[in-house]
């Protein structure tokens, strides 16, 4: 029983910490696609660090903004990827990545931290984002007729595998297995009475 338990409660942990998958953008060739993500509170240029990868072989950085300096380190993305500077006064992050090509497919992550406290000595701020880029053939050739795809999210495809429901289920795993626990405990427990007492009261008959 208690093999069964305990298996129950980790993936009930498992259901309640895993809440978010990547949003998945679409695109063409050649297009331009903004990647947009929310902020927990509002920031400032200045206060915050970012550093987004792209998870190739070997990994690549897509765009940093670290320490003042801001830019494409890696050439596939040099002069592609611009990072709307106001965004974050509106708590939100916009990268827009132009002239989209096959070979940006795949998944990115984003680490960002904001805020540091002098204080406390610890970042008021801190994000990680992940996306996935599917880029296809077939784009406008004309770069000056740019378009702006719209993400589709798993969520939105798939309502009832969100990250409400992912929490909901794994709240009640969770309590179904810690219950199950007492039940399993509080039985074993009165078992082992009723054996002392047949022990300690033998029949005198």
């Amino acid at each position: 029983m208690w093999a069964l338990v305990f298996p129950a409660f980790i993936c009930g942990l498992w259901g309640m910490c895993v809440t978010k998958g990547s949003v998945v953008y679409r695109a063409k060739e050649n297009e331009t696609v903004t990647v947009e993500w929310s902020l927990q509170q509002e920031t400032d240029l200045p206060l915050m660090n970012m550093m987004c990868e792209f998870h190739s072989d070997p990994v690549k950085i897509v765009y940093e903004a670290i320490g003042g300096s801001f830019g494409s380190p890696d050439e596939q993305f040099v002069g592609r990827v611009h990072f709307d500077r106001d965004a974050p006064r509106e708590a939100k992050i916009r990268l827009k990545m132009s002239r989209l090509k096959m070979e940006d497919s795949g998944n990115y992550c984003c680490y960002l931290k904001a805020n540091y406290d002098n204080v406390a000595w610890k970042w008021g701020l801190q994000i990680k984002e992940y996306f996935d880029l599917n880029v296809t053939a077939g784009g406008n050739d004309d770069l000056s007729n740019n378009t702006t795809s719209y993400p589709t999210t798993p969520d939105a495809e798939h309502p009832s595998t969100g990250p409400d429901q992912n929490i909901r289920w794994g709240i009640r795993l969770s309590v179904g297995a810690v219950l199950l626990a007492v039940v399993v405990f509080l039985f074993s427990r009165a078992r082992a009475r009723r054996k002392l007492k047949i022990y300690i009261c033998p029949n005198i008959i």
